[in-house]
């Protein structure tokens, strides 16, 4: 009897590790350091091993902006983005710097980002 309530505590937390693992949205600032210039988005996320908190995709002039956003392994709880231009990593950082960028669509492309981190 005994043995059967261990065997259960077993598999409810060898589920619960799982589930905690896949939820995981957190990149450490080892992770982001393997990032480089012109990634694709699929080739960070697969860099990072995390799926983004969010993706945000929107049409920017003459092209498209595609944002993810991931929270660092800090106390402070701040999105950190990462921005691909046509598919290619050319920024990445927290919002305050997003909104310094001098890249065309960056500054903009963030506060809309933000606002649907707000909404989820």
């Amino acid at each position: 009897m005994a043995r059967t309530h261990i065997k259960k505590a077993g598999v409810a937390l060898l589920a619960a590790l799982v589930v905690f693992q896949g939820c995981t949205l957190v990149v450490s600032s080892t992770d982001i350091s393997r990032l480089r210039l012109g990634m694709t988005p699929d080739q960070a996320v697969m860099y990072l091993d995390r799926t983004p908190v969010i993706e945000h995709r929107f049409e920017n002039g003459p092209g498209r902006t595609t944002f993810l956003a991931y929270y660092l392994r800090r106390a402070d709880e701040r999105p950190y983005f990462l921005v691909f231009s046509e598919d290619s990593l050319l920024f990445w950082g927290y919002p305050e710097e997003c909104a310094t960028s001098e890249i065309p669509g960056v500054a903009a492309g963030a506060r809309r980002v933000q606002e649907a981190l707000k909404e989820k």
